[in-house]
């Protein structure tokens, strides 16, 4: 006996008659292999983990057949429910329930096995005695051994996460034949308005007020900042015309001579020469933006 009970309802079939295994069994035919048989659909699953366990068991003598299982089992972290005497005889003899419950543990784990395999490969420590590690030498090469390994479960580490970063190859022919079809779909939109807009009557004179509505903004632009300019003056200029007005009253007080119409004739000359400076510019500018305006309704209403 194995230990294990026979009415537990174990049914690896299910899991082997999906892929990657892709087996064809029933409850019926799987219970009808031979132990030999049992023993090989295991050593399969242990093959689809690790290949270095592709085996033909007629070939290999069972003493062995065990020996390297169970180093794999180790491996893969497996605990059987029975003794480690129980399990080894199980093995060997390939009894129904042992193996069964082996498969019943690896089947529904078995990628999260293959990657534990394969790190299992190259982080199982190697066991040093100590009296060996005394030699300088092999004590050195031991602890570059141990930072390899640390290196090695970094790497693998940030090769998982970039993995999990990663388009696939088929969700980049997805984009790509995404972006295709927007791309086609601009370059239609375009071809149609292209047409509309060359099919417009007088396509030239609008082309004509479309350029001279653009110089009317960068006129306006300019009429802004010369407006500035002219605030600017006409501050200036009243800043002025109270120095002045500051002017006549010391020189009503200071002179005797000079009347006071004279010394307003001088001040409201000096004062309208200013005004008609800045005020000058301000018609000229009016005009042109009431031009620009006429000009952008014209084009609003044609369009």
């Amino acid at each position: 006996s194995s230990g294990i009970n026979a009415e537990w309802p174990l049914r690896p079939g299910e899991h082997l008659n999906k892929p990657p295994f892709n087996k064809n069994f029933n409850m019926i035919t799987f219970d009808k292999l031979e132990p030999l048989q049992v023993l090989q659909v295991l050593n399969d699953v242990f093959t689809y983990i690790d290949d270095k366990n592709r085996k033909d068991l007629r070939e290999e003598l069972p003493e062995e057949m065990a020996t390297r299982m169970l180093k794999f089992l180790s491996l893969l972290n497996y605990r059987p429910e029975v003794t480690l005497e129980e399990f080894q005889t199980g093995i060997i003899t390939g009894d129904r329930f042992i193996v069964q419950a082996t498969l019943y543990w690896i089947l529904p784990r078995v990628e999260q096995l293959k990657t534990r395999a394969y790190l299992g490969k190259y982080l199982v420590k190697i066991d040093v005695p100590e009296e060996i590690l005394q030699d300088d030498e092999v004590e050195k090469l031991h602890e570059e051994y141990l930072e390899y390994l640390e290196q090695f479960k970094e790497v693998h580490k940030a090769t998982e996460a970039l993995k999990s970063h990663t388009y696939t190859t088929a969700d980049l022919k997805k984009d790509i034949s995404k972006m295709e079809t927007e791309y086609e779909q601009i370059v239609k939109n375009i071809d149609r308005k292209k047409v509309k807009v060359e099919s417009l009557e007088n396509l030239e004179d609008m082309m004509e007020a479309v350029t001279e509505l653009r110089k009317e903004q960068e006129r306006q632009d300019s009429f802004k900042e010369q407006k500035l300019s002219i605030r600017a003056s006409i501050q200036t200029a009243d800043t002025q015309s109270n120095r002045l007005m500051h002017q006549l009253r010391e020189l009503r007080s200071t002179s005797g001579n000079l009347t006071v119409q004279t010394l307003m004739q001088r001040l409201e000359d000096e004062y309208s020469t200013i005004k008609r400076m800045v005020e000058s510019t301000l018609p000229h500018e009016i005009e042109q933006k009431r031009k620009k305006y006429r000009l952008r309704l014209c084009v609003d209403t044609t369009a």
